[in-house]
């Protein structure tokens, strides 16, 4: 996930850096959509790669807004 984000370290999604964003993303399931400057694609590649492979506990991981649409 930390290398699918821009590398802007910009902290405008709330966390400490990409590697604070790209944490909350795998263990704590935010959006990938809360960083500012991800193109739109981005954020697209980032919910597929989270569909696709599992998280750190084997569990598959899929952002809640992503979740809605596909049930």
């Amino acid at each position: 996930i930390l290398t699918m984000l821009p590398n802007a370290n910009c902290g405008g999604c709330g966390y400490p850096g990409c590697q604070g964003l790209a944490n909350a993303i795998v263990y704590d399931k935010v959006d990938p959509a809360k960083c500012r400057p991800c193109k739109a694609e981005v954020v697209a590649e980032i919910r597929e790669y989270l569909k696709k492979h599992t998280g750190p506990n084997n569990e598959y991981i899929v952002p809640e807004d992503e979740q809605e649409k596909d049930s």
